[in-house]
């Protein structure tokens, strides 16, 4: 079993690299890639516990980008990427003020809704490592969690789609993002590969699956390498739709359960929806494909 897109603490996951690893382990995964928004620092200790579980860990990013007109924000997950390269890591602390911004004006946002939440509860959420600077780590499940704790949400995805939604949430932030093709050179860079994650949300924006094709092509032709085939909860025809599309473009198919924890949106690692595993055999095309980048 694989799993290409996970989170961990480090980010807005709910569990340690070692923790992920272990659940991952216990799955009975034997590949995992950790893509923690705008940080790497979860990477060097989840090599680490695969080192004892006898499981490849694949080192990866998760970007937050913008497009052309899209409303929505573009996600990229970067797969075998050089976590000590000086450029992407300097990016990093870019998109790390991005992300205290954001996450500032959301303690503002619930403070007025009569929601005090506290850096001491959302501190809860992180390693003892991370306590210093929280705010430029936290995203959206992490403030979801606390609300739930809180009892203002019934579970983490009630609390993200009233609060934190970012056309109607009712603490609703727009976090500064950068553009396409800068996250695309900063990840080449570091020479990893760029995949366009979850891209059911830019389907559902454009409204058909044809105006996302043509979108997608955009992408293509500035250095997109793939596309994340195989998601959380992905219907058969989708599924379908979207390996055509990767398939007729020559484009790498990648798949992940964007894990943060069993709760949140009902990931499972490894899977992409009830008893469907993420195909093993999309990995040994994005590893060929990384061998020949780097040569």
């Amino acid at each position: 079993m694989i799993d290409l897109h996970c989170h961990t603490n480090a980010s807005d996951g709910a569990f340690s690299p070692y923790e992920l690893v272990k659940k991952a382990f216990q799955t009975g995964i034997t590949t995992l890639a950790i893509t923690d928004h705008d940080t790497v620092s979860g990477i060097p200790s989840a090599i680490e516990a695969g080192k004892e579980y006898q499981m490849e860990i694949i080192p990866g990013i998760e970007i937050s980008c913008n497009f052309e007109n899209i409303q929505s924000e573009i996600h990229l997950v970067g797969l075998f990427i050089d976590d000590q390269n000086e450029e992407l890591l300097r990016l990093l602390v870019q998109l790390r003020k991005f992300r205290y911004q954001r996450n500032h004006s959301y303690l503002e946002k619930l403070k007025q809704l009569g929601i005090p939440v506290s850096l001491e509860e959302l501190g809860q959420e992180l390693t003892h490592a991370d306590q210093n600077n929280i705010l430029n780590k936290l995203g959206k499940p992490n403030f979801a969690r606390v609300l739930v704790k809180k009892g203002y949400a019934a579970n983490q995805m009630e609390a993200v789609k009233k609060y934190f939604d970012d056309d109607h949430g009712l603490a609703k932030v727009r976090k500064e993002t950068i553009d396409l093709s800068e996250a695309l050179k900063n990840i080449h860079h570091a020479k990893g590969l760029a995949i366009l994650a979850h891209p059911h949300i830019l389907i559902n924006e454009l409204g058909k699956f044809t105006a996302f094709a043509a979108v997608f092509q955009k992408m293509i032709e500035i250095g997109i390498d793939g596309i994340e085939v195989y998601y959380n909860h992905y219907e058969r025809k989708l599924v379908k739709d979207l390996r055509r599309l990767a398939r007729k473009t020559n484009m790498l198919i990648s798949g992940g359960s964007d894990y943060h924890n069993e709760v949140f949106r009902n990931a499972q690692l490894g899977y992409y929806g009830k008893n469907k595993e993420i195909p093993v055999e999309i990995l040994e095309p994005i590893k060929k494909a990384y061998t020949n980048q780097s040569s």
